[in-house]
């Protein structure tokens, strides 16, 4: 995002990593860069009267490889922009990428 605003950029940007990930996987991703509890994660269906009545997709994935060659980055991986989420957290400063 910091490229888009820096360039002056327009339009749509679709920014995430470089590989589909499941909710799962980014918790337990998140879980081993942060150090967290595992414990403490749950999953199974959703409760039947969550979503009752509502229309759900099967499918809501992005591809960010378009604003990847827009802006000339990188797709980085789940587990680098973790580490660099870990870095601003801890430092309270903007990690390199």
């Amino acid at each position: 995002m910091r490229h888009i605003v820096a360039g002056g950029h327009a339009g749509i940007f679709h920014c995430c990593g470089s590989t589909s990930t499941t909710r799962r996987e980014l918790a337990d991703a998140t879980v081993d860069v942060f150090g967290l509890d595992r414990s403490l994660l749950r999953f199974g269906p959703a409760p039947a009267e969550a979503f009752a009545g509502q229309r759900i997709p099967f499918d809501t994935s992005v591809s960010a490889v378009a604003t990847s060659e827009r802006l000339g980055t990188p797709l980085l991986s789940l587990d680098e922009l973790l580490m660099a989420f870990r870095h601003e957290r801890t430092h309270g400063e903007v990690a390199p990428l």
